[in-house]
């Protein structure tokens, strides 16, 4: 068995390998999503003020055991080179602040799948902290504007 696993492994190269791992595993992933609508992962890291990466020990070895979450429904400042201006990466480190403020005080946090992300192999949904969502949140706050499912004009946030 190993010899043959190391025989596909040099004819389809890492990718490959990694292609027939996601595709075999991809319906058990769904199960997740349609399953699990909320649970209470563990956020690992704020990426920024709309993406965060949490804990999936559900995957299958040798993947990373961690996913992107896109938070559905809005939109945050860039940051880095993909900001505008710096007004708008002043505002992008306000709103990766108030996500992780919130994550961090919260007595209860879930992660709500929705479906997979379009860009970036991210995963679409939104975070339940203490019976709130961090959409909501962040638009109430106007950490974010409503962005719904990439559609409409992104907001400038230099003006």
């Amino acid at each position: 068995m190993l010899k043959k696993i190391i025989k596909i492994w040099l004819e389809l190269g890492f990718f490959g390998m990694l292609m027939i791992i996601v595709f075999n595993y991809s319906t058990e992933i769904k199960k997740v999503f349609q399953t699990e609508v909320k649970s209470n992962y563990k956020i690992v890291k704020v990426i920024d003020g709309d993406t965060v990466e949490f804990e999936a020990l559900f995957l299958p070895n040798p993947l990373k055991k961690t996913l992107k979450l896109r938070i559905d429904g809005v939109d945050t400042p860039e940051k880095g080179f993909r900001a505008k201006c710096n007004k708008e990466r002043k505002k992008a480190k306000i709103a990766k602040d108030f996500t992780s403020y919130m994550i961090s005080n919260a007595k209860e946090v879930n992660v709500v799948l929705k479906d997979w992300g379009k860009w970036g192999g991210r995963i679409v949904g939104d975070l339940e902290i203490d019976g709130k969502l961090l959409s909501k949140l962040l638009i109430d706050n106007r950490h974010a504007a409503v962005y719904i499912d990439g559609k409409g004009k992104k907001r400038d946030w230099c003006k």
